[in-house]
């Protein structure tokens, strides 16, 4: 899982570019979204085998070594340095608890529903940041999170034993991805992105690793390669993604994140056989919404002079 999706949701805004630029980030955007779900894809296909601290920590590795190498073939080991080593580290403790929650979720619930789920996490965004950053949240603004809340209880429809009890897990990945993207703010002004998508596996491995001899099986050398992709392709993702925000605005950019929930459709159908009810489309064409109407009223709002 995931995202780093931290990355995903708070990359800085950049400067607007000619039309072909903004065209080839927006396929960049749909691109690194679409990519996403593969990793939780193959987290759920092989957590029949392995616990699921084992592939938490695999995912990390790889994408921590992926990571390493594309440093390297940019010639950019100084991206290794941080202004602020503490704040990355514990923004990197939020993205792992998201990750053991969100793939220990879709062992349980089916891929489409988890990450239709995982879309309430800008709206919790904006209640942290009034909470935490005291930011200015209007009604409207409220509104769209009480919204967004009605479609994950449209999926969820608790109490009718509708959706698995882990989709509770998803919601507190959201919730630990919340937190992650509301310390990935405080990071932007003092850490470029290269440095941040470096630092992301560092505290998952420092947590993980010594608890790798309790849960350890050793892997076929078909599993070894399924590791390695899912970190390859998260690091890859978060690439794209970068280099997707280089020539456009985020604003621009957000509402292209929803390809994700097709690709996750797409994979759960053709790797488990799942396919998403009449409910979990309603619900998160319900999230979606909410999420869009954030992006408005975001874009409507007069911004203090230098903020970004």
């Amino acid at each position: 899982m995931q995202p780093n999706r931290g990355e995903r949701a708070a990359a800085p805004a950049r400067i607007q570019g000619p039309q072909g630029d903004r065209m080839r980030s927006i396929v960049l955007m749909m691109l690194a979204w679409s990519l996403f779900p593969v990793m939780d894809a193959i987290s759920k296909y092989i957590s029949d085998e392995y616990h699921v601290l084992h592939i938490v920590w695999a995912r990390l590795a790889f994408q921590a070594l992926a990571t390493v190498i594309l440093l390297l073939a940019l010639g950019r080991l100084d991206a290794l340095r941080s202004a602020a080593p503490r704040l990355q580290l514990l923004r990197s403790g939020g993205f792992l608890a998201h990750t053991v929650l969100f793939v220990s979720a879709i062992v349980f619930v089916p891929l489409a529903e988890s990450i239709a789920l995982l879309f309430v996490g800008p709206m919790l965004v904006v209640a942290l940041s009034a909470a935490l950053l005291r930011e200015s949240v209007g009604p409207a603004r409220w509104l769209t999170v009480m919204t967004g809340f009605l479609g994950a209880m449209l999926i969820i429809r608790p109490g009718l034993g509708a959706l698995h009890w882990a989709a509770a897990l998803v919601l507190l990945s959201a919730l630990c991805f919340a937190f992650y993207q509301v310390w990935t703010r405080g990071l932007n002004a003092v850490d470029s992105p290269l440095t941040t998508l470096a630092y992301t596996p560092v505290a998952g491995l420092l947590a993980l690793s010594p608890l790798m001899p309790f849960v350890w099986v050793p892997p076929s050398p078909e599993d070894w390669a399924l590791m390695a992709l899912m970190g390859s392709v998260g690091a890859l993702s978060h690439f794209i993604l970068i280099k997707a925000f280089e020539a456009a605005e985020a604003s621009l950019l957000a509402p292209f994140a929803y390809v994700q929930i097709v690709s996750a459709t797409l994979l759960g159908f053709i790797v488990f056989g799942d396919l998403p009810d009449r409910w979990t489309i309603t619900g998160a064409a319900v999230i979606i919404a909410a999420n869009l109407a954030l992006i408005a009223i975001d874009r409507r709002r007069p911004r203090p002079e230098g903020a970004t």
